[in-house]
Formats: structure tokens, sequence, C-alpha cells
């Protein structure tokens, strides 16, 4: 398992920096009419005790998945609010702080295009992809919440209908919507991979059932129940988590393997 944990953690972390760079208001988790990806992230922080939680993750349960702890001086500049509150959807973004409306901006289309531009000249990173940006921005609805609270935040919500992909070269360097996640698989993996000539792939878990398909071939639905997941759990030490929250979730995966194209399945549907 802990050879999965850097995956883990770029995606909490690539979740975090999304919504502290968009998203809004109250700790209501409803998406927008017209939106397909869905994501709501709960931060408590507690200045005195210098903790902080993340999507009903403790910090020592983050800690584990490589997510690191917040520097002092970070809690110092937000001790004096109470709360922020981010949104951000297809068309605009809302900040508010301390339940007041502090700034309004233009997200649509022509704005990003603007962003992306600007992100291409001046960033260090490859050129974006914008068409596969858009696939994202113009459906998703992020909700964050960042409260000064010693209790525990409230759950994750994921509810993505657009799968993330996810592309593995020939030697097993594992890159998610571009990003280099720094791991790579084993050699059994890819062996195994290879011996069935695994070529892309595509993983829909949808609240509980498990849906893939293998070089466009449809495998077998396979549902799971929360309580016998519990047992094996406690059975065999997963950690697998939150069960109930995991109950919760819509979200995919449109695996390549060397060169190829990622599917057009939607999760969901």
């Amino acid at each position: 398992m802990n050879k999965y944990r850097p995956i883990v953690a770029f995606l909490l972390t690539f979740l975090i920096v999304l919504g502290i760079t968009f998203s809004q208001s109250p700790l209501a988790a409803t998406a927008q009419e017209g939106s397909t990806n869905h994501i709501f992230i709960d931060v408590t922080y507690d200045p005195n005790a210098k903790t902080y939680s993340l999507g009903g993750f403790t910090e020592a349960q983050l800690k584990q998945l490589g997510l690191p702890a917040l520097q002092d001086e970070l809690y110092g500049m937000i001790a004096s609010l109470s709360d922020v509150n981010l949104k951000v959807d297809g068309q605009q973004l809302d900040l508010m702080v301390d339940s007041a409306n502090l700034a309004k901006m233009d997200w649509d289309a022509e704005s990003r295009s603007f962003l992306y531009g600007m992100v291409d000249n001046f960033g260090a990173m490859p050129l974006i992809d914008q068409t596969r940006a858009e696939d994202w921005l113009s459906k998703i609805d992020v909700e964050l919440a960042l409260r000064k609270s010693p209790e525990l935040s409230k759950p994750l919500v994921l509810d993505l209908a657009t799968l993330v992909n996810v592309d593995v070269t020939k030697e097993g360097v594992v890159s998610v919507e571009g990003f280099n996640t720094g791991t790579s698989l084993t050699p059994e993996v890819l062996a195994l991979m290879e011996t069935g000539k695994v070529d892309n792939a595509a993983v829909c878990w949808q609240k509980g059932q498990l849906v893939t398909a293998v070089n466009g071939a449809a495998l077998p639905k396979i549902t799971l129940f929360p309580e016998g997941l519990g047992v094996i759990d406690k059975a065999f030490n997963l950690n697998v988590g939150d069960i109930p929250q995991l109950f919760e979730a819509n979200l995919g995966a449109s695996v390549v393997v060397g060169d190829g194209s990622h599917t057009d399945v939607v999760c969901g549907q």
C-alpha cells in the first residue's frame, strides 16, 4: 500500500491547490445546475494547537499520505480570520472572508483563455492542453471552506463524471493529467500488464460499484458493501479510512500505457 501513497498525496495536493486557487461559500455541498464534476473541500485549523484537518482526515492521517505540516508563519497569517470561503464554477469565482463578500471575478471561457496564455508564457510547466483544461473547468463546481475550529473537518465530496487521465510510460512512470507524480509501477505490475497486452483501461467507482473496461472491453461489474469492506479493513489492517465517505464518492480514471489515446467514457452514465 505504501507505494501508492505518493499518488494519493499528489491527488490531495492537487485538490487543495485547485480549491485555494478557485472556490466559495457556506458548508452546503450542492452542485450547480449543468455541472458534472463537483468537489467539496472542508479544511479546519486550530492556530493554538497548530494543527489542521482536511476532508475528514486528521493531520496525522494526512502526514501518512505524504502531506506536510503547515508552517507556523501560515498559522500566524490566518489566525485572525474565522473563515474563508471560495467557490468556482464555469462562469465566475466568488470569495468571502468571515461571511462577508470580498471579491468576484469572471471565470468564463474567455477569462480562462487569458490565464492559459499567462501560464504558458511565464510558467515553468509544460504548455497547457487547453482542450483538456476546458473539459474540467467548464463543467466543474468546486467549493472550499476554510474554518478556524478545533473540530474535525467535514468529509471530502468527490462527484466526478469526467475521468482523470493517467498516463503510464513503457518504463512505468506515472503521470496524472500531465503532472509527473514522481512514482513508477513496479516491474511485476508492468510485466503483468505486458502479459495481458493492456494498452488502455477505464475504471469508474460509483458509490460502491466498480465498473472497468480493458482495451475497450467491459469487465463484469463489481459491487462492494461497506460492512464487508470494514471487516476486511480491520482483518488485514488496510487503513482504508472513512468507509462511509468512500461509498459516497463518484470518480474514475482513464489509463493509457505507452502510446495511445484516452477513452471518452463518462462515469455515472
